[in-house]
C-alpha cells in the first residue's frame, strides 16, 4: 500500500488521510457491528475528535478532518441508588 506522500506502508495510513466520512463509518461499525453501548460509542468518538484537535493545534497535521463533526450526546441512563439496591435485597430475602 502506498500513502498519499508516496511512501510504502503495510496496512498503515497517515492521520492526514482520515476523513469525516470514515469517522461516521467507524461510528456505525461500533454501534451496529460491535453492538457497543451508545455511551461507549460517544466516548470513543469524543476521544478521536480530541486527538485530531490536539494534532492540528500542535501542527502535527495540517487540518482537523473531524472539526465539523458533531458527536451526539449519549442517552442518559438511570443509575441505581443504594436505596434501590437495599429494596432489591430486601425483596429477594422476603
Amino acid at each position: 500500500m502506498t500513502s498519499s506522500n508516496g511512501t510504502k506502508s503495510e496496512g498503515k495510513r497517515l492521520a492526514s488521510d482520515f476523513t469525516e466520512q470514515e469517522f461516521w463509518a467507524f461510528r456505525a461499525y461500533m454501534a451496529d457491528d460491535c453492538e457497543l453501548a451508545p455511551k461507549t460509542v460517544t466516548d470513543r468518538l469524543t476521544i478521536i475528535k480530541q486527538l485530531f484537535k490536539f494534532a492540528a493545534a500542535n501542527s502535527l497535521i495540517q487540518r482537523n478532518p473531524v472539526a465539523g463533526a458533531k458527536v451526539p450526546d449519549a442517552p442518559s441512563t438511570v443509575q441505581p441508588s443504594l436505596r434501590d439496591l437495599a429494596k432489591t435485597i430486601e425483596n429477594h430475602h422476603s
